[in-house]
């Protein structure tokens, strides 16, 4: 029989593995890549409602090409499903690649498109596959996705975005941006064509034993439907058309994807749970457990609970903003029903940017503590080998003392992590020495210094408590985390002792020789992470049925057996004590609950100053009167220059740079009134420190008249066209200590050449009185800076904690 040659319209989903050209990759691993692939594939088209399995296979027509593969779906399957795919893709790929090195992580690329098709028995080709495959293989996608690391990287046809992706429900509309590629047709030279890409976001899979049971049944009676079928060509013609109508009625019924039994009527209640990625293992688990007991007798499941376990970035006022509390009907990837965070500041955090934004249709109902953890300092043993430490206790006063040892922390973001937070916040409480974290603490005399210092002391930071445990396992024997504490959970601390998964599954295996790490509780207490669970009301009251299913998800998580469970994991329950796991964590903590004890704004605004490095270029006086006597032991005003800048040398961290110039009339010859002793750099780099502290003491008035402000003008110049940094992570500042006669006409001139957006603030320690209002104000006010008058060395260390303020703070508004 001829084979049909009638164009076929079909809906085009190509991906193709990205780097599987790489030389380096052997057979072995592109097998094992092309597993994963079409596993991900497969999982994704399940929950979107793809067909995939027969015999609704009989509606989509996959090839393999190697490294990628295409399914062609016929008109009856509706096109908004293939972008339904992609974020449920995203998650399967996610969950493939936590079992894999970082080398092996499978990523993909995806094509979209639709057209008219031809088949015959070696295959399909067809225009609109050409142009799909010209897509996926254009260089400027291929750029795109390598420039964003995304795991799945989508481009669609001008039809595709035109005719499915524009009329389809939020977010697709937007998530698409035009990119312009070049396309080969024929034999012709590459013209450019329109085309949309996007980098999906994930989304829970619902591959749950439910759907997997389905499936084998499914398996089952497509088996006895093939054998019926046989059986049927030994019966007349007409008996067999009867009988075929109800053979294949059966398994498409049951191919329609919902597993339930056929006297079930109602559906179970969708209940969506956000989870950290701590908690992700445990409650998917307990999620699982809890859908068998809402059984009724006719084995009908009351519940189907969705575990979303991607954390929010930039926290929860972050998450907040971006909509993850706004149920909207037109996005069901935004919706959550019930939040388990590791802390109630989470909570507190969500209220506050819930009432800063003027949301009225979101509520959290904080009901209680479903179990509990404790912050801990996990050190390296050989670090804690040399450090003065008995037992496993440890005052927040001496932590703070060890960067003077040589050692170093590590924390999670406060932006984004609960961990990250209530560290910063038992850091930042002992360094002031306050208990309560507040805008006058925290912008108090010498606050921001002090907290610079805290700050400069983090040698590591990520997003999430996992990453920082993660590249620890993973540290080699000479690395610096080698020689860094961290402050992470003692659940956390616990996983990466007995080798399990790290923050959801942030990295699997470890090095050959992980450092032990030790565990050290303060003896003043540590914070708490209490774990609520938080009920996300809407302006629509809760439906009585999904009401009741949320209170029995939460009695069921505080049940005695699913209290053990948690103990087993490595939390504590709400008194406190916890399954011992390792002999050195003690049953019992003393606690300091951090709720209430901090502003949110505040304490976020001084983290982000305080971080900041700053690139600082100090330029001593040393004219003719900078030799007069100084009310200072060392007697001269160019020593107390020198001192002062030695005092302010040890607020300076890794990530900061520091250089020293002099200046006097003709000090640097050739016209210049300058001279540069030490170049801008790393304090670590070029004995730069050590360099300084000699052209410090050897500092020596030379008889020369003033030459301020031509040396405020080239510092400036010097500090604004010089280096890399981008001024919105560093703060760049010129520092004069100098006599100061205040620079009349000469310096109103340079005021009024100085600006903010030069981004170099200019900062004047003057000796002579009347010097800031005779001018020099004008020059430090223009740049964001301030001019201070000094009269020994109290007001001295007064002008260097104003300075400190400015350098790892908020300039201060011109005029």
């Amino acid at each position: 029989m001829a084979f049909r040659t009638r164009p076929r319209h079909r809906s085009i989903f190509w991906v193709d593995m990205v780097g599987s050209s790489d030389a380096k990759i052997s057979d072995t691993e592109r097998k094992e890549a092309r597993k994963g692939m079409y596993e991900a594939a497969h999982r994704a088209f399940q929950n979107a409602g793809l067909p995939v399995s027969a015999p609704r296979r009989w509606f989509v027509h996959k090839e393999d090409r190697g490294d990628g593969a295409f399914w062609l779906f016929r008109p009856r399957v509706p096109k908004h499903r293939l972008l339904d795919a992609l974020p449920y893709l995203v998650t399967a790929l996610e969950e493939h690649n936590r079992g894999v090195p970082p080398r092996k992580a499978l990523r993909l690329r995806v094509a979209l498109n639709f057209g008219e098709l031809n088949f015959d028995p070696e295959g399909v080709s067809g225009t609109w596959m050409d142009r799909t495959a010209r897509l996926l293989d254009a260089g400027e996608f291929k750029a795109e996705v390598e420039k964003s690391g995304a795991i799945v990287g989508a481009i669609a046809s001008r039809g595709f975005h035109e005719y499915v992706v524009m009329p389809a429900s939020a977010p697709w509309p937007n998530a698409f941006e035009r990119l312009t590629v070049l396309v080969r047709v024929g034999k012709g030279e590459p013209a450019e064509e329109a085309a949309w890409i996007a980098f999906p976001p994930g989304a829970p899979l619902r591959d749950t034993a439910r759907m997997r049971a389905a499936r084998w049944l499914l398996r089952v009676r497509y088996a006895a439907f093939r054998k019926a079928r046989r059986r049927l060509r030994r019966h007349p013609r007409a008996v067999r058309a009867a009988l075929a109508a109800v053979l294949v009625a059966v398994p498409l019924l049951a191919a329609s994807g919902e597993p339930r039994p056929a006297e079930c009527e109602d559906r179970p209640v969708q209940l969506r749970v956000r989870v950290s990625p701590e908690k992700e293992a445990l409650v998917r688990a307990l999620a699982l457990e809890f859908e068998r007991t809402t059984r009724d007798r006719e084995k009908c499941r009351r519940a189907d609970v969705n575990v979303v376990s991607e954390a929010s970035p930039g926290g929860a006022r972050e998450a907040t903003r971006q909509g993850w509390l706004v149920r909207d009907r037109n996005e069901p990837l935004n919706e959550a029903d019930v939040w388990l965070p590791d802390s109630t500041l989470d909570v507190e955090q969500a209220q506050a940017a819930i009432q800063a934004n003027g949301v009225r249709t979101v509520e959290l109902r904080r009901v209680d503590s479903v179990t509990t953890s404790r912050l801990v300092v996990a050190v390296p043993a050989e670090m804690a080998a040399g450090l003065p430490l008995s037992g496993h206790t440890m005052r927040w006063d001496e932590l703070l003392g060890w960067p003077g040892e040589g050692y170093a922390f590590g924390r999670a973001s406060p932006r984004a992590s609960s961990t990250g937070l209530v560290a910063t916040v038992a850091l930042y409480q002992a360094a002031l020495k306050a208990p309560m974290l507040d805008f006058a603490t925290l912008t108090g005399d010498g606050a921001a210094g002090t907290l610079h210092d805290v700050e400069k002391s983090i040698a590591r930071e990520d997003d999430e408590p996992g990453k920082l445990l993660c590249a620890m396992r993973e540290s080699p024997e000479d690395g610096e985390l080698r020689r860094t504490a961290l402050l992470v959970s003692e659940k956390s601390l616990i996983d990466y002792r007995e080798g399990a998964p790290l923050g959801g599954g942030a990295c699997g295996g470890s090095a050959a020789a992980p450092p032990e790490l030790r565990p050290f509780y303060a003896e003043e207490g540590m914070p708490l992470l209490d774990h609520p669970y938080v009920v996300v009301t809407r302006a629509a009251p809760l439906a009585p049925g999904r009401r009741r299913i949320i209170d029995d998800f939460y009695r069921f998580l505080k049940r005695p057996e699913t209290q053990e469970k948690f103990r087993n994991a490595g939390y504590r329950d709400r008194t406190g004590t916890t399954t011992p796991h390792q002999a050195d964590i003690p049953s019992l903590v003393p606690i300091v609950d951090p709720s209430g004890r901090f502003r949110d704004e505040p304490l976020m605004d001084a983290w982000d100053t305080a971080r900041k490095s700053a690139r600082v270029l100090f330029a001593v006086d040393v004219s003719r009167p900078m030799a007069a006597p100084f009310p200072y032991s060392k007697g001269t005003r160019v020593a107390a220059a020198a001192d002062a800048i030695g005092l302010a040398l040890p607020l300076m961290g890794g990530r900061d740079q520091v250089g020293l110039w002099e200046f006097a009339a003709g000090a640097g010859g050739g016209g210049r009134d300058h001279r540069p002793l030490v170049p801008v750099g790393r304090p670590e780099e070029d004995r730069r420190i050590e360099r300084l502290s000699d052209e410090l003491a050897g500092l020596r008035p030379t008889g020369r008249g003033d030459g301020l402000v031509p040396a405020l003008r080239a510092a400036i110049a010097e500090m604004r066209d010089g280096g890399d940094a981008d001024p919105a992570e560093t703060t760049r500042a010129v520092i004069a200590i100098t006599y100061g006669a205040g620079g009349g006409r000469e310096a109103a001139k340079l005021a009024a050449g100085v600006s903010a957006d030069d981004h170099v603030r200019v900062y004047v320690v003057a000796f002579h009185q009347d010097s800031c209002p005779a001018g020099l104000d004008q020059v430090t006010r223009a740049s964001g800076g301030d001019c201070y008058e000094i009269d020994g060395m109290a007001t001295m260390r007064e002008a260097l904690d104003g300075i400190a303020a400015g350098l790892w703070g908020a300039p201060r508004s011109p005029g």
